[in-house]
Order: C-alpha cells, then structure tokens, then sequence
C-alpha cells in the first residue's frame, strides 16, 4: 500500500457477524444442514441472508485475481478477522495510516438494516470481502472497468504516508484511532 492509494472493499462487511450473532440468539442444539432446515427456523428473508453470510461463504478469489491481473491493487487481503484488524496488518507492513470515511462505513451501515452496526461492519471477521489499495491514478480505470458481477465496490479511505502506521475514521470535523479488536491468531 503507498502513500496516496484509495481504500477499497469488495463484499459486504458485517453480515457474516450478525448471521453468527442470530444463530447464537436460536439456541438450537445443532445448527441446520442445509439452506432447506434454515428456512423453517427462519422465516425473516434479511435474517436468512446474514446466517447464510456466515454459514456458506464466498471467497472472492475471481476479484482478487482480476484485480492483480489488471494492476489495480497495491495490496490487498480479505476481511476475515474484521476490517480494522485486517486493515491494520496492510498498515503495518506498508508505514502508512489508512483513513476511513465515516460516510463509506455509514453507507454499509445501511445496507444492512436496522440490525448491523458499525461494530459488525469493523470487527465482526468471517466476511471474505477483499480490502485492497489502488494507486489515485487508477481509480477511474478501476471504477469504469470493474466488472458488474463481482458485486459491490465502495472506496472506504485513503492511505497516507506514516512511520506510526494507526487506521484512522474521518468523521469530518475530527478524525479518531481505531483499535483492532477482531480476530488476532496470536493470542
């Protein structure tokens, strides 16, 4: 990641906690089989579409390989400790801060409803969206060329040169450190 590159996400962010979290709230001895034994537990169509998030996956291998074959990533790395977390492991290995829009994070907020917040959005993990850096110069051939069945691209920020690498939300008039609070391997 350098100095100047735009922040972007592809996936959503935040659905697979909030699946996991519905499940905890079920209590069932088991967890269903099957998309078939998930309906009759659940009958919310949104509820379904967060537990399936966390139940059945997609990694977004197809976007990550046509992102490098294009060019257009810097770094990357897929959201599967929380977006703070994993975003703190390019910061650190880069020297840069990445700074996140409060709108972008807002934005995600919601797409998901009442239900998802912003702790899901930053710290919940298990998403399988990919975070990458793309140099300011290509993000026009990013955006005009990006194809429409890989889903959702939202640019979360920007990176700017450190030697305290921090991941930082903008909230306009004032800007805060975030902590890394998902899922660390090590501990």
């Amino acid at each position: 990641c350098l100095d100047g590159d735009s922040i972007f996400v592809v996936g959503r962010l935040g659905y697979s906690a909030l699946g996991l979290q519905q499940l905890e709230e079920l209590n069932f001895e088991e967890p269903p089989a099957n998309e078939e034994e998930l309906l009759k537990i659940v009958h919310n169509g949104k509820n379904l579409n967060f537990i399936t998030n966390h139940l059945l996956p997609k990694p977004r291998v197809s976007e990550g390989i046509w992102l490098r074959n294009q060019g257009l990533a810097n770094s990357m790395i897929d959201i599967s400790d929380g977006l703070v977390t994993d975003l703190q492991r390019i910061a650190n290995s880069s020297f840069v801060d990445i700074v996140l829009h409060n709108q972008a994070l807002e934005e995600l907020k919601s797409e998901g409803g009442e239900k998802i917040d912003l702790q899901h959005i930053l710290n919940g993990g298990e998403d399988y969206a990919l975070a990458f850096s793309c140099p300011k110069k290509e993000t026009y051939r990013l955006r005009t060329n990006y194809p429409d069945n890989f889903g959702r691209l939202l640019r979360l920020g920007e990176a700017r040169r450190t030697k305290s690498p921090a991941i930082w939300l903008d909230k306009g008039i004032h800007q805060v450190i975030l902590t890394p609070e998902g899922f660390d391997h090590f501990k």
